[in-house]
């Protein structure tokens, strides 16, 4: 199941991270970070960090490693945060072939309970409402009485 893979970053001792793919070169192209294949655009990237990450691969570039280094920082302080929007914020700049990725991405990171079943095929709507059910109940709280507009007056949503 895709979306648990983020327990086993956040226990691990160290990450290797390689920006460009397993056994890949690693581009040294700073235009990369714009693409929408960047590692650190990825909608699941946000769950695969880990307290301690070593970038695997040598750009032969000081000035790019510690630009690699300053997007992780970054993304680490983004995995700290733990309430319900700024978790769909972050969640929301990020880039995915499938928009149910980044439905299901988010049920590790607000720390559900249990981590509903995750169908590619599922639709948005299916997907969010099995991430709702899954919430613990103060990110259910959150949701209902915090978002920061009303309703349309339905009983349902």
């Amino acid at each position: 199941n895709v979306p648990t893979i983020g327990e086993v970053y956040f226990l691990a001792k160290k990450v290797v991270c390689y920006l460009s793919g397993l056994g890949q070169p690693l581009n040294s192209n700073a235009d990369n970070f714009e693409s929408d294949r960047c590692w650190f655009k990825c909608a699941w990237t946000l769950q695969e960090l880990s307290r301690n990450i070593i970038i695997g691969g040598n750009t032969g570039n000081q000035k790019l490693r510690a630009k690699f280094y300053k997007q992780l920082s970054l993304l680490q302080n983004m995995r700290s945060q733990r309430d319900v929007y700024s978790v769909l914020l972050h969640m929301q700049k990020r880039v995915s072939t499938n928009p149910v990725d980044k439905i299901a991405g988010m049920a590790y990171l607000l720390d559900s309970e249990c981590i509903p079943a995750y169908y590619g095929k599922q639709s948005e709507e299916d997907a969010w409402i099995a991430l709702v059910d899954a919430a613990l109940r103060w990110c259910q709280g959150d949701l209902l009485f915090l978002y920061p507009k009303p309703g349309n007056g339905m009983k349902i949503w």
